[in-house]
């Protein structure tokens, strides 16, 4: 009888500890949706092409214009409708334009960061949120972001490097809505629409001068344009992603 007891209370505590990881898992998630819908039993989300010893985990060459790049994970499928690929001067390219709303869409891509520490893209600004501030919890939105994950899954660290309107380049900090997001504001200033720039980051160092440790394994990459915090318009172009030594 004593040994059964024990076991019911054994498994009550393993019921609980499964639930509280759940809870912690959906409230992450709907703060972050598409970037931790990485499961590992599904086949890789991106094939690398090995360019010297670069690797360009996309470029939308592949891709029909008009469509959403099926390579990439979404959290909900209104993703389909802010994310297309579009051609100009036979370059094909990821628009955004979100209206009122923020959705990340996610490309995996697990790899040791000490091997690649630096990431590469272009993008272009077209729409700024209105009175959008990314230091602010409630007025959290950017024309344009893209993610690093490191870590795991469930409670990952992140890496975002935004361009913001207002918040002046240069500024580091913790994210508002998620305390293990650290923000790297890489551009600034809403003069430059419609406009490519090219942006080259090292992530593996930002990590370790963020979290004063070794960085865990990459789990991929993500992206978004929002303004559902301020009830606007975000719009930019993505082009070109790149790891690079």
């Amino acid at each position: 009888m004593c040994n059964i007891v024990v076991l019911q209370s054994s498994l009550l505590i393993i019921k609980k500890f499964v639930l509280a990881k759940l809870i912690i898992f959906a409230a992450v998630t709907a703060l972050f949706g598409v970037i931790f819908l990485f499961p590992a039993n599904l086949p890789k989300a991106v094939a690398v092409e090995l360019v010297g010893q670069s690797l360009v985990l996309e470029n939308f060459e592949t891709y029909a214009n008009g469509v959403f790049p099926d390579k990439w994970r979404m959290a909900k499928s209104d993703a389909r409708k802010i994310y297309k690929i579009e051609t100009e001067s036979g370059n094909r390219f990821l628009r955004a334009r979100a209206e009122k709303q923020g959705i990340q869409i996610g490309l995996e891509h697990r790899f040791e960061p000490k091997q690649q520490q630096h990431l590469s893209w272009r993008w272009r600004a077209r729409e700024f949120p209105t009175g959008a501030d990314e230091r602010l919890s409630d007025k959290h939105d950017t024309v344009a972001q893209v993610y690093v994950i490191f870590d795991n899954q469930i409670l990952p660290r992140i890496i975002k490097y935004m361009w913001s309107g207002v918040v002046p380049e240069g500024s580091r900090f913790v994210h508002p809505l998620y305390s293990r997001a650290r923000v790297v504001i890489v551009r600034t200033g809403m003069s430059d629409l419609n406009k490519w720039f090219q942006e080259k980051v090292n992530f593996y160092d930002d990590y370790k001068k963020f979290f004063d440790i070794e960085p865990g394994r990459v789990q991929g990459i993500a992206l978004m344009s929002s303004s559902d915090s301020t009830r606007s318009v975000a719009a930019a172009d993505y082009d070109d992603f790149v790891l690079l030594p």
